[in-house]
C-alpha cells in the first residue's frame, strides 16, 4: 500500500443545536478533498497499490450523524468508516483508499456518503494525485518481433526513469541480457534532464541484437524469449522479449512506379514475392479493367513473379500531365499468416 508520509485530517462542524444549524450553506459546501501532489511509484505497484488518507468528521451539533456509503466515481475508491453513528461531541474517521489499477496520470475520484441529515444529505471526500511510474518502457510494442530467417535485425526502445528532483537519480541496471547467438542487449545513456522543475527524467536507450537460425524448420520452432529486468534503487520493471520468424511474403519491389502519357508503348514491370515458407498465388485482383495484372510460373515454391502492365491503349493517355493515379494490386496466396497481400501501383501521367 502506499501511503501519503502524514495523514492530513480534513475537520468541519456539523450543526451546533437541536436543530442539523448552523452548517454552511450551498450545494457541496461539506464537500472535502485531499490531494496526494505528484507520487513516485514503484512499477510493480501501479496494478495494485493504492494511496489511502483518513478524514475526520466530528459531529459538534445536537443530533446523531448516520453515515454510510452510496457510491462512488469509480470502483477503484473504496472509504471505511470506523464509527457509522456518530453521536454529538464525537467524531468518525473514514478512510478512503484509491486503487491505482495501472493508472499512470493525473486522477481524481470521490466516494458520497449520506449523512441522515435533511439539510446536508451528503458529503462528497475526493482524493487526487499525479502518480508517476519510477521506471517506464517506451517505444516497445508488446507483440512478437519478427525476424527473416538468416538475418539479424536490431531493435531499440527506452527506458525512462524519474524521481524528485530533490533526490539523487539511481544508476539503471539491467539484469537478463545474457547473450548468445541469436540474442544480445546494451544500455545507452540518451540524456539526463529537468523536467519542469519538479522532477528529474534520465533516458536510456535499450539495443537489441535478434537473430532468427537461416533453416526455415529451425526457425518455425526456435521461438526467442527473453525477460530483461531494469532496476534503479527500489524500483523494478519487467520487460518480455519476443521474437518469431518473420515468415511473410515479401514484395520486391515493394512497390511500383510507372511514367506513362499519350504516345507511349504499353509499360510493364515485374514483381518478385519471396517467402521463407512455401506458398502458392491463387488469384490476383487487378485495381482497374486497364491495369492488366499476370502471374507467372512459379520460380520456386518460396518465389513467384507477377507481371503489371498498363497497356498503351489506355485511358491514362487523357490524364492530366503531371497527376499521379494510385491503385492497389490484390494478391491471394495460400500462405497460413498472410492470405491477402497488396502493392500499391502509382502512374505518373506525362507528355
Amino acid at each position: 500500500m502506499i501511503r501519503a508520509p502524514v495523514f492530513v485530517s480534513l475537520v468541519f462542524a456539523i450543526g451546533c443545536s437541536a436543530s442539523d444549524a448552523p452548517v454552511p450553506s450551498g450545494p457541496g459546501s461539506l464537500d472535502q478533498s485531499h490531494d496526494f501532489g505528484t507520487v513516485f511509484v514503484d512499477p510493480r505497484e501501479l496494478l495494485h497499490g493504492e494511496l489511502e488518507h483518513r478524514f475526520e468528521i466530528p459531529n459538534t451539533g445536537g443530533r446523531p450523524l448516520r453515515l454510510a456509503y452510496k457510491g462512488s466515481s469509480c470502483g477503484c475508491m473504496e472509504p471505511l468508516i470506523d464509527a457509522p453513528i456518530v453521536n454529538p461531541g464525537s467524531a468518525a474517521s473514514v478512510d478512503v483508499k484509491m486503487r491505482l489499477a495501472g493508472r499512470s496520470e493525473a486522477v481524481r475520484e470521490y466516494v458520497v456518503l449520506t449523512t441522515g441529515l435533511k439539510s446536508v444529505p451528503e458529503i462528497r471526500l475526493t482524493l487526487s494525485a499525479v502518480i508517476v511510474p519510477r521506471l517506464e518502457v517506451l517505444g516497445l510494442v508488446n507483440q512478437p518481433i519478427r525476424v527473416a530467417p538468416g538475418e539479424e535485425r536490431l531493435v531499440s526502445f527506452t527506458v525512462r526513469q524519474l524521481a524528485p528532483r530533490s533526490e539523487a537519480m539511481d544508476p539503471l541496471r539491467m539484469e537478463g541480457a545474457n547473450g548468445d547467438d541469436n540474442f544480445s542487449a546494451r544500455l545507452e545513456t540518451v540524456e539526463q534532464r529537468g523536467v519542469d522543475g519538479a522532477y528529474s527524467v534520465a533516458m536510456t536507450r535499450v539495443v537489441l541484437r535478434l537473430k532468427c537460425p537461416k533453416d526455415v524448420n529451425a526457425a518455425t520452432e526456435a521461438i526467442g524469449k527473453r525477460t530483461l529486468r531494469f532496476i534503479s534503487g527500489d524500483a523494478e520493471i519487467e520487460q518480455p522479449i519476443v521474437w518469431v520468424p518473420d515468415v511473410s511474403i515479401r514484395a520486391q519491389p515493394s512497390a511500383i512506379f510507372l511514367r506513362y502519357g499519350a504516345g507511349t508503348s504499353s509499360a510493364s514491370r515485374t514483381v518478385v514475392l519471396s517467402a521463407a515458407a512455401p506458398f502458392s498465388i491463387t488469384d490476383v485482383r487487378s485495381p482497374c479493367q486497364w491495369i492488366a495484372v499476370e502471374a507467372d510460373e512459379a520460380v520456386t515454391a518460396q518465389e513467384h513473379q507477377l507481371t503489371v502492365t498498363v497497356p498503351a491503349s489506355s485511358e491514362s493517355q487523357v490524364k492530366r500531365s503531371g497527376s499521379v493515379s494510385t491503385f492497389s494490386i490484390g494478391v491471394v496466396t495460400d500462405h497460413p499468416d498472410q492470405r491477402m497481400l497488396r502493392i500499391p501501383v502509382y502512374v505518373l501521367h506525362a507528355q
